[in-house]
């Protein structure tokens, strides 16, 4: 039984490290989550173009000086007009588009755009802002783990680096100017993310095949002992059950 037991531990380990490694999605097997997040490009790197999904726009019309939120329809980029607003009256509309930063210009030595770029826009009763009186909140989801600046630009050139936060996956800063949005990473040491889902897909049949050939060669191993102790135990009884009818024949008589 014991055997059985650490049998069935390495056949667990072999499992969740095949799942997590070679998996289709980002899993830990048997125990607590599956993560299948995934970052949507616009112009997606090689290794991830056979899955991705483009990135969505987003818009929201208001009043000028009311709390509301523009963001994406896929929530990979916010900007929060909130509790303030943007003015005192007039009526707002604000859209925000994924850019792909090769058409922008250049950012900062030493720093790589990684992901996509946003470009924001503001009107108030028809009329372009570009300078707020209140620093907003701008929300910028995390493409990799090594990109953890936020630039903002008003036309796609000149770039000024915002004080920026990783939070749980997101890139948060403030602003007070209304134009183009990206993140960033230092050149050269920004971490690659595993292959996206769609992209791993294909070994999720043969991660199916080895964890069940295992399982089926663990319980094999496991019958089979069963069987020999069993038989070993019906042998080391023989002679004692000889005797016993040599001895019940004995009383017989």
């Amino acid at each position: 039984m014991r055997r059985f037991g650490a049998a069935a531990v390495l056949l667990y380990l072999a499992a969740m490290t095949f799942a997590l490694r070679l998996g289709p999605v980002d899993v830990r097997p048997l125990y607590d989550g599956v993560d299948i997040a995934t970052y949507a490009w616009i112009n997606p790197p090689r290794a991830f173009a056979a899955g991705n999904v483009l990135p969505l726009s987003g818009q929201v019309t208001a009043g000028g000086g009311d709390a509301v939120t523009l963001t994406t329809d896929d929530t990979q980029a916010s900007l929060d007009f909130g509790p303030d607003g943007v003015a005192d009256d007039g009526r707002l509309h604000a859209t925000i588009t994924p850019v792909d930063p090769a058409t922008l210009g250049a950012v900062a030595p030493g720093q790589t755009p990684v992901g996509n770029a946003y470009l924001v826009e503001v009107t108030i009763d028809g009329a372009k802002v570009v300078d707020l009186a209140r620093r907003k909140t701008l929300r910028m989801r995390q493409p990799t783990p090594g990109a953890t600046t936020i630039y903002q630009s008003p036309d796609g050139n000149a770039w000024t680096k915002l004080t920026s936060s990783v939070v749980a996956g997101h890139v948060i800063a403030s602003t007070d100017r209304i134009g183009f949005y990206v993140i960033t990473g230092p050149t050269g040491f920004v971490p690659g993310l595993p292959p996206p889902r769609a992209a791993r897909a294909g070994h999720a049949t043969r991660n199916v095949v080895v964890v069940v050939v295992g399982s089926l060669i663990v319980l094999t191993a496991a019958g089979w002992d069963t069987v020999r102790r069993r038989r070993a135990r019906s042998r080391a009884n023989q002679p004692r059950a000889a005797r016993r009818r040599q001895q019940r024949k004995a009383k017989r008589r």
